[in-house]
């Protein structure tokens, strides 16, 4: 075999590692220098108000939160302007502290609950404000549709750690894409130098 022939298969096969190698290790290094963030989550479950008395009422209540828009129009709440104007002034943040944080919820399939999350840097302060944005998410129903309430079915708590960065997800990630865009150079190298071999042979 020509020794020369060996070599360059060698560098062509090594090529897709040395590329996922150097992809994830730039990945792990700009995640590394990412701020972290935190994610504390509340769960509340939407039923229908104690003060309804007559049990058709509370059946009708039953039958609208069947239909899944009136739920999604709840998960639009936590993130409005009266919410964390409410939060703002109840935690007595800072002006502009609270742009820090994000507020949002989804609706929990198959179920009446919703899931309210706050995202920052601040792990503790997260869970503070998930806490208030329940409250004031509450109010704002209440005052919007007196039927229905909310009743608190998890706390928030403070995160143990960031969901973002993730190191390792990043890096496995970049190091798959480095991978695959080697593996194409290779093939991509191959059928030229394929193409050519007929034309030094003639």
């Amino acid at each position: 075999m020509n020794p020369g022939g060996t070599g360059r298969l060698l560098r062509l096969a090594l090529l897709p590692v040395a590329a996922a190698a150097l992809a994830a290790a730039v990945a792990a290094v700009l995640a590394a220098r990412e701020a972290p963030r935190y994610r504390a989550t509340a769960t509340v479950v939407v039923a229908p108000s104690s003060q309804l008395r007559d049990e058709s009422d509370k059946m009708r209540a039953l039958e609208t939160l069947e239909r899944r828009s009136i739920l999604a129009t709840f998960a639009r709440v936590p993130p409005t302007r009266e919410v964390r104007e409410e939060v703002a002034a109840a935690l007595s943040l800072p002006a502009g502290e609270l742009d820090r944080y994000e507020i949002g919820a989804v609706v929990l399939p198959h179920a009446h609950v919703l899931a309210i999350s706050v995202e920052g840097p601040d792990a503790g302060r997260c869970a503070a404000i998930a806490a208030v944005a329940v409250q004031a998410t509450h109010h704002r129903i209440r005052a919007l549709y007196p039927v229905f309430t909310l009743r608190e079915l998890e706390a928030a708590r403070p995160p143990g750690a960031p969901f973002r960065p993730d190191v390792g997800r990043d890096a496995t990630v970049a190091g798959l894409l480095g991978l695959f865009v080697g593996a194409l150079a290779v093939a991509a190298w191959s059928a030229r130098a394929g193409e050519r071999a007929p034309n030094r042979e003639g």
